[in-house]
């Protein structure tokens, strides 16, 4: 049996509170951003993390109108849907749609800067 099979039978249902309990004990957002530490490594150890307590994490990556990109993780939960994450804070965004900007859930504040609209959403390891 491949590792990958094993791992999703051991993903089970979660709520936001199951997310939001995991992510106050979880401390990959206190690691440094680096040069080789960015936010496609933050995913990957949010994912990681995430899929050794049976959480199924997965990553989400955006490329905006300016040619930059970002990429974060998101998760289905059974009471909100699909919840993204970004990694380096645990902020909750909104859902990431082309055409519109990224934005912090509980503020409604949004990466709005020229260039800063999103013209590509991508979902790996789903």
């Amino acid at each position: 049996m491949n590792i990958l099979l094993v791992l999703v039978l051991l993903f089970h249902p979660v709520t936001w509170k199951d997310v939001y309990t995991f992510l106050d004990k979880d401390h990959t957002n206190w690691q440094e951003y680096t040069g080789e530490h960015n936010c496609e490594a933050f995913a990957k150890d949010l994912r990681d993390a995430g899929w050794q307590q049976g959480i199924r994490f997965y990553r989400v990556g955006i490329g905006f109108e300016n040619g930059a990109r970002h990429i974060f993780n998101a998760v289905e939960t059974s009471n909100l849907g699909t919840v993204y994450i970004e990694p380096q804070s645990d902020m909750r965004y909104t859902e990431p749609k082309v055409g519109g900007y990224l934005c912090d859930n509980s503020t409604g504040i949004c990466w709005t800067a020229e260039g800063m609209k999103i013209v590509e959403v991508t979902e790996y390891d789903k």
